[in-house]
């Protein structure tokens, strides 16, 4: 039985500025994440793709791309305002990437990145927190994820989070 991510309403219809560099929507653009809350991009927001890391971009395809397209526009958008914590803003990207129909290995990279290296801010109680991570930190996070999912069973999101990478060492140390 295939697991329910939610629902779009709507499609991306948005105008390019004249550089090119962002888009502004014409139209509004809602996302119903498996639980029912709804998650709203309103017509004139501006997008840019910032809020996926554009190192992830070669690995997955840019933010307009494809079947990234929609979450990435509801992601940004919700970071952007940052009404909700910013790891349930990561963890709904994830969701709403399997929703648009983008792959479990992808979506898990993607969710990854922006977990790691996506923007961050605090919460009522808590300063938003640093990221340690590296790029080759995140290497191996990719390898792990795709390595998983071969054997035929996926990482979860918590251990996603929650990775850990090895210790890398330097030669003749």
């Amino acid at each position: 039985m295939r697991r329910y991510y939610g629902k779009f309403v709507g499609r991306v219809e948005a105008v390019w500025s004249e550089g090119g560099r962002t888009m502004t929507l014409t139209q509004p653009l809602e996302y119903v994440d498996p639980t029912g809350v709804e998650w709203l991009a309103p017509s004139g927001s501006t997008v840019d793709g910032a809020s996926i890391p554009r190192f992830i971009w070669p690995l997955t395809g840019g933010p307009f791309e494809g079947d990234n397209r929609k979450a990435s526009v509801i992601h940004e958008v919700a970071c952007n305002v940052k009404e909700r914590p910013w790891e349930q803003v990561h963890e709904t990207f994830y969701c709403a990437l399997r929703a648009g129909g983008v792959g479990n290995v992808q979506a898990q990279i993607l969710y990854a990145a922006v977990h790691h290296f996506g923007p961050r801010w605090p919460s009522q109680e808590l300063p938003a927190p640093k990221t340690w991570m590296t790029e080759r930190d995140f290497d191996d996070l990719k390898t792990r994820i795709e390595t998983r999912a071969e054997s035929g069973i996926p990482l979860t999101l918590a251990e996603i989070r929650d990775f850990q990478p090895p210790v890398h060492r330097v030669p003749g140390h």
